[in-house]
């Protein structure tokens, strides 16, 4: 049994923790067969419908935002449509793998965050903005980047 996220693409619906069995457990969940798309930062993958662009489903904007800010090479030219499942990478097996606790509990349990950008160097500075909703605070990080040339990575954090 694997431990993950459900990002559904209805923004009205929360975001929640599930549990799954198997293959046929993802694909309910995404509503067809899965795609994976692995994020390096953190080491997560998301699996979402394969066919949600042929089936026309509606753009998850906060998948897309988390996929934006782990992989700036897609920000602005592709978006996740449908819901989707957050999880751990894949061990050497090639066997998913429970979603990590650090970042379930910054997605599920955190009630305050921050945004961090890198300007070039290794380091990571923010400010003083909280915000109350994870996705909220990457949408405005991501947006920050966009308008800061010198920003060359993004991240949300705890505050």
């Amino acid at each position: 049994m694997v431990t993950g996220i459900v990002i559904p693409a209805d923004e009205s619906e929360v975001v929640y923790q599930s549990e799954f069995n198997d293959l046929r457990g993802y694909q309910q969940a995404v509503g067809g067969h899965i795609e994976a798309i692995d994020l390096d930062q953190p080491p997560v993958t998301l699996f979402a419908n394969d066919e949600a662009k042929l089936l026309q489903l509606p753009v998850n904007r906060r998948a897309t935002l988390l996929w934006w800010l782990t992989t700036p090479l897609f920000r602005h030219q592709d978006v996740i449509c449908g819901n989707t499942v957050l999880v751990g990478q894949p061990n050497a097996e090639g066997e998913t793998q429970n979603l990590a606790q650090d970042v379930r509990r910054l997605l599920l349990d955190r009630a305050v965050y921050r945004v961090e950008v890198q300007t070039g160097s290794d380091s990571w500075n923010g400010n003083q903005l909280r915000f109350e909703d994870y996705f909220e605070a990457a949408a405005w990080g991501l947006s920050l980047a966009d308008r800061w040339t010198l920003v060359t990575g993004v991240r949300v954090v705890g505050a």
